[in-house]
């Protein structure tokens, strides 16, 4: 009798346990998932998880949207950006604004950064030049 309560607790209790917090990114250890190099800029990292909690780190925006090409997007739960000029913080991908710009320099070589607003990254092309993107848009653009 005892058994009927003890497995359901047990199975609630690990699934409690179980979270889908994204892990810290060991900068200067970890390596890029697509291109193998080590992630060392803060400013230009990026990750996505999957629905089953394995994280996939990028040194690179760039790195993430062509590993992307060959996923199901319907299998991640999250896809995030370095927001840019902030120590270590990430944001949304789908919702952050990008900035190419030769004058910004990233790990890859496309000069893509991004930003939590448009107007911060409105800020930063009035300050360095270059051309804006959405989501949407800055996948197009690397993806040819």
């Amino acid at each position: 009798m005892t058994t009927k309560f003890i497995l359901p607790a047990i199975c609630f209790l690990l699934l409690c346990s179980c979270t889908m917090k994204p892990e810290a990114i060991n900068y200067g250890k970890a390596h890029c998932h697509f291109c193998e190099m080590t992630i060392v800029d803060q400013n230009h990292a990026s990750f996505y998880r999957t629905k089953k909690g394995k994280q996939f780190n990028f040194d690179s925006i760039e790195c993430m949207i062509n590993e992307l090409k060959s996923q199901d997007e319907k299998s991640l739960s999250v896809i995030q950006v370095a927001h840019f000029g902030t120590s270590n913080q990430f944001m949304d991908a789908k919702t952050s604004s990008y900035l190419v710009s030769s004058a910004i320099k990233s790990p890859m070589g496309e000069n893509l950064s991004a930003f939590g607003t448009l107007a911060e990254a409105q800020k930063m092309q009035s300050e360095n030049g270059g051309e804006i993107f959405t989501w949407q848009e800055i996948i197009e653009k690397i993806k040819n």
